[in-house]
């Protein structure tokens, strides 16, 4: 994800799009080479329902509407952020990639691309378990154990993360 030092600090948005024929998706982060949720930072004086729409944009091309919030996750960590999670359908644009994706595709759900962020999968099943409800609990997946057990499965991955994350690389 680009830079964004004047992002209102500690709050995101992830994009559970999906197309008329119910798949759903996804990007493969230029930084770190992981597939992903599309989302990102909102910016100060941005609201979440706009910032999702954008990031959604500047990642994949496509201009979306949001057709629910699915869930509010709050922090557990300083490596977590309060996370808006909204399901949106696209209403126009040109799937493509840009400066944030080296790819963009429509998957479907069980068959994401590997590896893909195990804490949006986990976003993914909650959301389609509860259509109706908005979710609101803490970032319980990523508390210190998990994290360490993801460097542990993921080394490579997880260093190219932090570099890029801390400006390293």
């Amino acid at each position: 994800m680009e830079d964004r030092s004047n992002t209102r600090r500690g709050v995101s948005v992830q994009a559970l799009v999906f197309d008329d024929q119910g798949r759903l998706l996804v990007t493969k982060r230029r930084d770190t080479p992981v597939w992903v949720l599309p989302g990102g930072g909102v910016d100060p004086g941005e609201s979440p329902e706009t910032a999702v729409l954008r990031e959604v944009e500047e990642e994949t091309g496509l201009t979306c509407q949001i057709v629910r919030l699915a869930a509010v996750y709050s922090p557990v960590n300083r490596m977590t952020l309060q996370t808006f999670l909204f399901v949106c359908r696209p209403v126009g644009g040109t799937l493509k990639t840009t400066s944030e994706t080296a790819a963009v595709t429509f998957t479907r759900v069980e068959s994401v691309p590997y590896p893909f962020f195990p804490l949006h999968r986990d976003w993914i099943q909650e959301a389609l378990a509860q259509p109706d409800t908005v979710i609101r609990h803490p970032i319980w997946q990523m508390r210190w154990p998990r994290l360490i057990l993801l460097l542990f499965r993921y080394p490579l991955l997880c260093v190219r993360f932090l570099s890029a994350k801390w400006k390293l690389n």
